[in-house]
């Protein structure tokens, strides 16, 4: 009945049902399960005829989470033989004859046509079987750190995802999208994405989540963000997925002063320059920008088309303001007219964390 309401087959459903009610008493603690090398093998040529790619083949994993299989190096010959041998009594699903299941017709009918090929064929599998899973987990590794070498506070930088050669691209792009998403992505998925990157453009990942890549980068295309504007405080602001930790010093504290000085001063406001109230808020129209590196003044939307950074996200970054107007932008630095000087006799501070490194 459940597997009917869930459009799942029954071996699938029982399987999911199996876990979750595993997990469910588990308390934190290994499960083990009595998944044997024949059930790799069995998986293994079920993904093969079904295309999987190099991580399906490498078939059922000895560990996952805290699911643990300590006899998956023993076949099921071996285990049945140690059973007779110890009296050890053990119970046969019926099920496991009916071969109308696909996994029931590889164990009976393909299976033992391998075996006259090469009797060692069991020894041969667990063999292939290790290399793949090193393959697998070499590339993997590359995968996930060019995705950290390409992550930035609002999306991924395409161009050196579109770098990477196509079996770690793949697998960079099936972690973002998971990322976004919460589950695995199917290989379409991958293709449509990956399409975008080369390409521009927008991709639907699952449903009412599209990616675009845009303006160097790849991102989550966000719902339209109203503007906003919150009250600034010492201490600890939470303000638009970011953490913003404000602290107020005096700069004759010589460990003060070098801590500025580490902070290459992007993040330090001369306090006697504020006028009025402190706020945060989204870019507001009319906003004006002193950079002081680069000697000019823009308005902050101009300096985001600049900058490329997509439309839909700029209400996301989070703007310092007194009475007259932006003091600090995130991703920019601070306005000229609140830089700090030899003249600084009190300091603000800006720490900023994003949601992410929040969460670690």
């Amino acid at each position: 009945a459940i597997a009917a309401e869930r459009g799942q087959g029954l071996e699938e459903c029982g399987r999911d049902l199996r876990y979750a009610f595993l997990d469910s008493v588990s308390e934190g603690g290994k499960i083990a399960t009595a998944h044997t090398l024949s059930d790799c093998e069995e998986t293994f040529l079920f993904n093969l005829t079904i295309g999987a790619a190099l991580r399906g083949l490498t078939s059922i994993p000895p560990v996952r989470g805290n699911i643990i299989r300590p006899l998956i190096e023993c076949s099921r010959d071996e285990i049945e033989a140690y059973c007779d041998e110890n009296s050890i009594e053990f119970v046969t699903d019926s099920t496991n004859a009916d071969v109308t299941y696909s996994r029931n017709r590889i164990r009976k009918k393909v299976i033992p046509v391998l075996k006259t090929i090469n009797p060692a064929f069991d020894a041969g599998f667990a063999r292939c079987l290790v290399s793949l899973r090193d393959d697998e987990a070499f590339l993997t590794d590359l995968a996930l750190s060019a995705v950290n070498r390409a992550k930035t506070d609002l999306g991924y930088k395409s161009a050196l995802l579109s770098e990477l050669a196509p079996p770690v691209l793949n697998r960079a792009l099936a972690d973002i999208i998971r990322s976004f998403t919460g589950v695995l992505p199917e290989k379409h998925h991958i293709d449509s994405v990956t399409e975008i990157l080369f390409c521009g453009g927008e991709a639907q990942v699952l449903k009412g989540v599209r990616l675009r890549c845009a303006g160097g980068l790849l991102y989550k295309i966000p719902p339209e963000a109203p503007a906003w504007s919150v009250d600034a405080c010492l201490g600890e602001n939470q303000v638009s997925g970011f953490s913003i930790y404000i602290e107020l010093f005096s700069l004759d504290k010589p460990d003060k002063t070098q801590k500025i000085a580490k902070q290459l001063l992007d993040n330090s406001i001369d306090y006697d320059k504020i006028k009025g109230k402190l706020r945060f808020s989204s870019v507001a129209e009319g906003d004006k920008f002193s950079l002081p590196k680069r000697k000019v003044t823009k308005q902050l939307r101009k300096l985001f088309n600049e900058m490329k950074i997509p439309h839909e996200l700029r209400n996301a970054i989070p703007v310092l303001r007194d009475d007259e107007g932006p003091l600090w932008v995130y991703g920019v630095g601070v306005d000229k007219r609140a830089e700090i000087s030899s003249q600084t006799g009190k300091c603000l501070n800006l720490t900023v964390r994003t949601r992410e490194e929040q969460d670690v």
